[in-house]
């Protein structure tokens, strides 16, 4: 028997597989069923449609798990690509390929930073502070966040450090190392980090785990799923009153990435702090958008305008400006 954990992509393409066969779908499959199968899940005025991006997942499991048990593999047939490039294009001409995740500027994030500041006293809020500020420093993916685990934190017992995660691969074959940064001031991402595994009593497993009603805290056995760490998350947001966009977990991700290049870290700092695969991906998503967050071009024309601003009060102190407007006046 074979015990070698799951990485992140077999236990994704293990759900993808689990949801093909709840719709209805079996394995092997048909070319056939697979298009089915993608245009109901993909349709664009189903509620809680999937998107091409999400259905190319579905694509990759099926033909990874053709490849390994069948001898032909239906999913990478023409016929479904055509089908998957069909669905993108209805998404670009009904403009939702626009609606992705924004990121907060820099005052939102201190709004958002304040209210945390605010947030403890159950070991729920405690729990949820450390979360979110981990998600704000590391810009990690959700799934990234919930499957954290006791083992992989560095530092943790020395006081007035920074915690370091030396993390498995997430999506790629590739460790992340993070910090977790101890300031010694009121937003203090290692202190609230450590608060919280104190109160909650965690010192192995995953770190981020359910909570009962009673307070009761689960064995941590299992990661904290992604779908709750979005919803934990979107909630701060909506109670820090910061709205606009779509704000979810990712927001974080393109936050950290777009004020880090705001501040001059170089995409490879970024790459290695989030866990993307190459600076090539920060540089190709995200420095255009943060080079115009910085706004220097609409401070050029305000610039340039109070050149002229005052040009126009030493053309009025000679009177010029009345003998301009009598002149206009008599045509």
């Amino acid at each position: 028997m074979n015990n070698t954990p799951k990485t992140a992509t077999e236990k994704q393409y293990a759900s993808c597989l689990a949801q093909f066969a709840q719709w209805g779908g079996h394995l092997p499959t048909r070319k056939s069923q697979i298009v089915e199968f993608f245009q109901d899940a993909g349709a664009i005025e189903r509620v809680n449609r999937k998107k091409v991006a999400s259905l190319r997942v579905y694509r990759a499991a099926l033909s990874d798990w053709h490849e390994r048990h069948w001898d032909e593999d239906p999913a990478s047939h023409k016929d479904i690509k055509r089908c998957l490039a069909d669905l993108a294009k209805q998404e670009r001409s009904q403009r939702i390929y626009q609606h992705k995740s924004r990121d907060l500027t820099v005052e939102e994030g201190a709004r958002f930073i304040a209210l945390l500041t605010v947030k403890y006293g159950s070991k729920v809020a405690i729990r949820n502070r450390a979360l979110a500020c981990i998600a704000y420093v590391t810009g990690y993916r959700a799934g990234m966040l919930g499957d954290l685990q006791f083992d992989w934190l560095r530092n943790i017992h020395i006081e007035e450090t920074d915690i370091i995660i030396d993390r498995d691969p997430f999506k790629t074959r590739k460790r992340v190392r993070s910090v977790i940064p101890f300031t010694g001031e009121l937003f203090c991402p290692a202190s609230w980090l450590r608060q919280h595994l104190h109160v909650n009593n965690i010192t192995q497993g995953y770190i981020f785990r359910e909570t009962s009603a009673l307070g009761r805290v689960a064995t941590g056995r299992a990661p904290f799923h992604r779908n709750s760490v979005n919803i934990i998350l979107k909630n701060l947001i909506k109670e820090a009153k910061i709205e606009g966009g779509k704000l979810t977990a990712h927001t974080f991700r393109k936050t950290m990435a777009t004020l880090g290049v705001m501040n001059n870290v170089s995409s490879v700092e970024i790459a290695a702090q989030g866990g993307w695969m190459d600076a090539g991906t920060v540089n190709n998503h995200y420095v255009s958008d943060a080079i115009s967050m910085l706004g220097r071009a609409p401070l050029a024309l305000v610039q340039a305008t109070k050149i002229a601003a005052r040009k126009i009060e030493l053309f009025d102190d000679n009177n010029s400006m009345g003998s301009l407007i009598i002149n206009e006046q008599q045509k």
